[in-house]
């Protein structure tokens, strides 16, 4: 591994320099076992099939940009049907074989931010031709069923783990498709970059990819992400905490580390690793350009030269359909439907719970209904000779984090929660509305599943929190099983309060 600072120093005194040749640096980490990158390959590997032909089209019209690089907005087939949005940047003077593909962060914005725009223009400008592909939800294709970044992207990403895959999964893809596309342009030597959410996307290409020669990676965060260590959960591979210098040992192929602080570098950087250290800001900034040109001068061939200019534009093209098929039309594949054992909901320590209780006689607990129709509810059960608990479970911002992390679904928390409450109130029953019959159901003891949800259709992102998609959940006849296992359902409160009568034999 190679070290310099963005910023020269004085050169260390000799007795220093001779010290450091002396001394022994620090033992080197093993990588990953072949068994364990294929695991690793597996876990990502959304199995979509590939579109016949070339996957990627130009829908409108080219434009010029500085020091001739010529830009058009792009599409690409992630499967038959379903598109996602890009911009090609073809060079005045290319050099044969060399292309880079540019992935974006979570700044705002997907190619035509300034962390991944300006990158692309000066790569095109020293001859790659260069491709910037969106993730889903971004730019054009920011549609409600497609979003999978930050706060906005939380139903997306739980949908996409309770079909067996994952919001990184997804992204990968798109970049593998978007090395099809290079590839069928003649690119033999391609390199791959971004900023922050992109340098994770691009190292794992690099990894997985054998067609990748080269990556840069500018402002990375650790890798994997660290439980709840901030960041967006589409960057992280489930099941997975982080950093992991095993995994970084793993990367094989040359790879430019840019971080914007100073400082020890990641751990388990390999001898193929070159570090260039900054003060910052979070972004891809204009001097860790100038690493990046002269880093894939060395490995993709281009062109030397000065940083020169770089455009600021919109390069959006024509947008989406607001129909066009989002996560759930992906032939991915499910696991079978999520059936937890006890153990299953151990480990998640005492989630809080508070109750108010009227009444007397067997306790039911009561959850999910809102606060206008929670009293009534509660006053109807007492009359019907029971003990109604209203349970609120707060939200716990880093939940999401936790089970991505164990590898767990999120919904567990949710039934541990209610395990707990059960168990404090001595509850013989429970009275589930709307998305928490999904847990109520998973809890041995008799339940009432008000406006159960039995598609994924009857899904509200507005009102329904994330973790309702359970694993399989909305694929096969899992849903339908799942609503079955509540035999007292429906919305008329007088009816299910005479069925979790006879349900508790009385």
């Amino acid at each position: 591994m190679r070290r310099r600072f963005a910023s020269l120093t004085r050169s260390a005194p000799l007795w220093a320099a001779a010290l450091l040749v002396a001394c022994p640096g620090p033992p080197q980490i093993a990588p990953l076992p072949d068994t364990a990158l294929a695991a690793l390959q597996h876990d990502l590997d959304l199995g979509l099939p590939p579109p016949a032909g070339d996957p990627l089209w130009v829908v409108g019209p080219e434009r010029a940009g500085p020091e001739g690089v010529r830009v058009s907005p792009v599409r690409l087939s992630l499967v038959e049907g379903w598109e996602l949005t890009g911009a090609l940047f073809s060079p005045a003077a290319p050099v044969p074989g060399a292309a880079v593909l540019v992935s974006h962060g979570h700044f705002g914005q997907g190619k035509s931010g300034a962390e991944a725009q300006e990158i692309a223009w000066r790569l095109a400008a020293h001859g790659a031709l260069v491709l910037s592909v969106d993730s889903p939800g971004e730019e054009e294709g920011a549609l409600p069923q497609r979003l999978i970044h930050l706060e906005g992207g939380a139903h997306g990403r739980a949908l996409l783990r309770a079909g067996g895959a994952s919001a990184l999964g997804l992204q990968l893809a798109g970049l593998r498709r978007g090395i099809d596309a290079l590839a069928a342009r003649g690119a033999t030597r391609i390199g791959l970059t971004g900023a922050s959410g992109g340098a994770v996307l691009s190292f794992y290409g690099g990894l997985l990819d054998p067609r990748v020669s080269a990556v840069a990676l500018a402002s990375p965060p650790p890798i994997p992400r660290e439980a709840r260590g901030g960041g967006c959960l589409c960057d992280q591979v489930p099941g997975r905490p982080g950093p992991d210098p095993h995994l970084l040992a793993s990367l094989r192929v040359p790879a430019l580390w840019l971080l914007d602080h100073r400082g020890p570098p990641p751990e388990g950087l390999g001898p193929q690793a070159e570090v260039i250290e900054s003060d910052g800001p979070h972004s891809y900034t204009a001097e860790m350009q100038e690493g990046a040109l002269r880093f894939f001068g060395t490995h993709l061939g281009l062109r030397g030269g000065p940083l020169g200019p770089a455009a600021g534009m919109d390069l959006a093209g024509p947008p989406l359909p607001a129909d066009a098929p989002g996560l759930a039309d992906l032939p991915l594949r499910p696991p079978v439907a999520w059936d937890p054992d006890a153990q299953a909901l151990e480990g998640w320590g005492a989630p809080v719970v508070e109750a108010r209780c009227v009444g007397a006689g067997p306790t039911v607990l009561v959850v999910g209904l809102p606060a206008d129709a929670e009293g009534a509810r509660l006053d109807a059960l007492r009359a019907a000779g029971l003990r109604a608990c209203a349970l609120r479970v707060p939200e716990d911002e880093g939940a999401e984090a936790e089970a991505e992390l164990r590898g767990r679904p999120w919904v567990a928390r949710q039934a541990a929660a209610l395990q707990h409450a059960a168990s404090q109130h001595g509850a013989v029953a429970v009275w589930a509305a709307r998305a928490w019959g999904l847990p109520a159901g998973l809890l041995p003891l008799p339940w009432v599943w008000e406006q159960p949800i039995c598609a994924l259709s009857e899904v509200d992102p507005a009102k329904d929190p994330a973790w309702v998609h359970t694993p399989g959940a909305w694929w096969g006849d899992h849903a339908a099983a799942r609503c079955a296992r509540a035999p007292v359902r429906g919305s008329d409160p007088a009816v299910l309060i005479g069925g979790l009568r006879a349900a508790l034999g009385g």
